[in-house]
């Protein structure tokens, strides 16, 4: 009898986003093979096409409420996808470079556009000389600083951002708030 294939699931890529911390939180990781898309559109559009057979999407922040992309995309072009399940992830993320650096060192910072506004404190008072620049994700940010090396550049990401792609992290849990979440759907 032949094995069992792994069900593929979507989600917002690169490797190391939130978005696989939540895959990753709520299933067993042996169980699935997690698909990484670039875009929350992708994802959906890949589960539609059959690409994967779930897919997991941010629908909502307990701080910057609902993931607009997600909600229009779910009412309007994949009216036809249905919710069956969702999970909850605290959200932290970390100060990350590409080796250890002063905060005065930093000139830089990547992010995806909602983070900064979660980390908002933390920018204002230990970074207000360094400008924000947007990335992709978190994930893309922090492979971007990692891989360019460059000493005055960090990022906002995950902690399995830095691990992934060989960044360090300077601080963690740079976030305004510990409370924190972001709700996720399986689709």
């Amino acid at each position: 009898m032949p094995a069992r294939e792994r069900p593929r699931v979507g989600y917002l890529g690169p490797e190391g986003t939130f978005s696989e911390e939540a895959l990753l939180a709520s299933s067993a990781p042996s169980a699935v093979e997690p698909a990484p898309f670039a875009t929350i559109y992708d994802t959906v559009v890949a589960l539609r096409a059959g690409e994967v057979q779930w897919a997991i999407v941010p629908i909502e922040n307990s701080l910057d409420g609902s993931i607009s992309v997600t909600l229009d995309l779910l009412a309007e072009d994949a009216a036809d996808v249905e919710i069956v399940a969702e999970t909850l992830l605290r959200v932290r993320h970390s100060l990350i470079a590409a080796e250890m650096v002063g905060l005065e060192e930093i000139d830089t910072v990547l992010s995806h556009p909602k983070v900064p506004g979660q980390c908002a404190r933390f920018l204002r008072g230990e970074l207000s000389h360094a400008r924000i620049l947007p990335a992709g994700s978190t994930a893309d940010a922090v492979r971007t600083v990692a891989s360019e090396g460059r000493r005055g550049q960090a990022a906002l990401g995950t902690a399995l951002a830095a691990e992934i792609y060989g960044g360090t992290v300077i601080r963690a849990g740079v976030e305004d708030r510990d409370d924190n979440e972001t709700r996720f759907v399986w689709v």
